[in-house]
């Protein structure tokens, strides 16, 4: 029997994170394959978050470039300038539910992992658990680091919110060029 395997109390399980488990219990604390698992959806929450915003940015700005290409042609392309500016704020609504969506399996996540690293970690490993109180007065002192409110929610939501206004109000400038044109 190594180091890992031995426990405490009698009839305790290893979990193989050299912590003993009381009989009856394993199969509910987190072990290496939860910890894995836990990891594993917050990563790919993490990076779909990241994906879908690189892939608004992008077709934001090719609707971008086609409504000031649009707009330079004059009068002939005025129905695409309205039709594109009423595209962005559709788009950045889409964009903004999925980012939510993804948003919120991370915190889904972040809360399991915060939960896991407390039953299985030692406390210089739990980061998940300190970064939540990182900003707090009752941070441990190497994690009191300046908190602040400009997020990713915020920067993306910020994105979604300008890039809708600019179509609208592309589509409303040319709407009103027209009218008194025509």
């Amino acid at each position: 029997m190594n180091a890992n395997q031995q426990s405490s109390s009698p009839g305790a399980v290893a979990t193989g994170t050299g912590t003993a488990v009381p009989p009856g219990t394993s199969d509910l604390m987190p072990n290496d394959k939860a910890m894995e698992h836990l990891w594993r959806f917050f990563a790919l929450h993490a990076q779909q978050r990241v994906s879908v915003f690189n892939f608004f940015v992008v077709l934001a700005g090719v609707i971008s470039a086609a409504i000031g290409g649009a707009l330079q042609a004059g009068r002939p392309l005025s129905v695409v300038v309205i039709a594109l500016g009423l595209l962005l704020p559709l788009l950045s609504f889409v964009f903004w539910r999925l980012d939510q969506r993804n948003s919120d399996l991370i915190k889904i996540s972040e809360r399991a992992l915060r939960r896991g690293e407390m039953a299985c970690l030692p406390d210089y490993a739990r980061i998940f658990v300190r970064e939540e109180t990182a900003g707090t007065p009752t941070a441990h002192a190497d994690d009191r680091v300046a908190q602040t409110s400009w997020t990713f929610r915020t920067s993306f939501r910020f994105i979604f919110v300008f890039m809708g206004l600019a179509g609208i109000l592309a589509s409303a400038l040319t709407l009103s060029e027209d009218s008194h044109r025509g």
